[in-house]
């Protein structure tokens, strides 16, 4: 089966149809997945804030678990009773 003289010139345009369109549409927005995916890099000016905070929530969590024991042994002793 011979192919047509008029389908060589439509498959060339077709084929860089696909190129433009791989170019224009699709590479934008894999080079933007691609950006989403990167680690980002956070200032250490940034996380001291951040770091001063967690150990004000850490200090405060154990203070919270000391009250929570003494209630508990409390609680224990007044059962005893």
């Amino acid at each position: 089966m011979a192919i047509p003289g008029e389908l060589i010139p439509l498959a060339g345009i077709a084929v860089a149809a696909i190129a433009v369109i791989g170019r224009v549409i699709v590479q934008p927005i894999v080079q933007a997945l691609v950006k989403l995916n990167e680690p980002r890099r956070v200032e250490p000016a940034a996380t001291a804030g951040l770091e001063q905070r967690l150990s004000a929530l850490e200090e405060q969590q154990l203070r919270l678990e000391r009250s929570l024991e003494r209630v508990l042994q409390d609680r224990d002793f007044y059962l005893q009773l």
